[in-house]
């Protein structure tokens, strides 16, 4: 499809023609993995921090029963039981299932996506004994009630800042501030992975570093360039005029400065940018920063948990690499185990029913992509031991 429909951008972004465009120049080496495809760069690189998914909650609903931790599943099991009330309408977490399920494999200790062998051959989530185990627990709490019983709830964050949800699982540690557009006052934490049974030592799962890239349908050399710098102004680093108005507006209309000199967004502000930001931040960005205006407790608090995740951070070994078979097939393979996953959790299935959906996800694709990665592997991609389960 690249090949057929879109531009070929090496010519205009490799070596130093790159730096006709200075913004896309100054992006991170990690943040154009995904527009290069078979040693062309087919488009400009869309950076995203490298931490990965985390669950969050109010820090005022938590308090009431110890805080969003704890030292093993069952002591987190008891405290969620505890903020679960339906005849309050009171719930312990959303209903994003596979999100939860995510979550609990990572206490388990769980390999982010594939694990490398002792003989470099790769192990997928799925094959785990950490992923089964997953499921069990994820049951077990659909069957205590924790969960918000409408799967097709839209507003969780607005539940979370009125505590009829406890928590929920976020992009990343850093997506803390946006709960202050809905209360300015509202504390969010971020729960820690902890150990499962209290002697597995839990994984974090970092994120990719970049969600994609934007490409050019083929046109003439004039009009390639013309987008170039458009995106090479969405691209402009953190403290340029560019990036103010890019995520801001307006001084005066959408934004002020307080006496720090933070831009803080005005009540029209709140009203205007968040939804332009978004859509322009999606097509083209710079590297992600920490930063929070006005509100200098979520840059410190993330900051701090982030120094934490990376203790036992890991990434999946096969960003970087291509499977022509996950392109074709992955996400097809993929909706068969979470649909199967979705049924289980909710009472729908049975546990032992995910090892038939699994031979499918092989004999469909699994097996072949797992060719494919290997064939590709980095050769410094560090061994993964799946810890046992007590």
């Amino acid at each position: 499809m690249l090949e057929a429909k879109f531009q070929d951008l090496t010519p205009y972004l490799s070596g130093d023609a790159v730096l006709e465009y200075p913004n896309l120049a100054a992006l991170k080496p990690e943040s154009w993995r995904t527009a290069v495809v078979n040693g062309k760069i087919w488009g400009a690189p869309i950076p995203s921090t490298p931490f990965g998914q985390v669950m969050v909650g109010s820090h005022a609903t938590w308090e009431k029963v110890g805080g969003l931790n704890a030292t093993d599943a069952e002591e987190f099991f008891d405290k969620l039981k505890q903020l679960s009330d339906p005849g309050k309408k009171q719930y312990a977490l959303e209903p994003a299932y596979v999100n939860v399920l995510h979550m609990i494999t990572e206490w388990l200790g769980a390999p982010n996506s594939w694990a490398v062998n002792e003989d470099r051959t790769l192990t997928h989530l799925y094959e785990t004994d950490q992923y089964t185990a997953g499921l069990e627990y994820a049951a077990k709490l659909f069957a205590a009630g924790v969960f918000y019983p409408d799967v097709n709830v839209t507003n969780i964050k607005a539940k979370i800042a009125n505590g009829s949800i406890g928590a929920m699982v976020t992009s990343g540690p850093r997506d803390v501030g946006t709960f202050r557009a809905l209360d300015p006052n509202l504390e969010i934490d971020i729960l820690v992975p902890f150990s499962f049974d209290g002697t597995i030592t839990p994984t974090y799962d970092m994120g990719y570093g970049t969600v994609g890239f934007t490409a050019f349908k083929k046109t003439d050399e004039k009009r390639i360039k013309e987008q170039l710098a458009l995106v090479n102004w969405l691209s402009a680093p953190f403290g340029t005029t560019e990036y103010l108005q890019k995520n801001f507006g307006t001084e005066g209309k959408d934004f002020t400065f307080d006496a720090d000199g933070n831009p803080i967004l005005t009540e029209e502000g709140l009203k205007n940018v968040p939804g332009v930001q978004s859509a322009l931040n999606i097509m083209s960005a710079p590297e992600r920063v920490n930063f929070n205006p006005g509100f200098p407790r979520d840059t410190k608090y993330t900051h701090e948990t982030e120094i934490k995740l990376l203790e036992f951070a890991w990434r999946n070994p096969t960003n970087g690499t291509f499977s022509d078979t996950n392109a074709k097939v992955g996400p097809k393979i993929t909706k068969i185990v979470r649909d199967k996953t979705i049924d289980i959790i909710t009472g729908r299935a049975k546990v032992s029913e995910h090892a038939d959906v699994l031979k499918r996800w092989k004999a469909e694709g699994g097996d072949k992509m797992r060719e494919e990665y290997q064939a590709q592997l980095d050769p410094q991609a560090p061994v993964f031991k799946l810890q046992p389960i007590k």
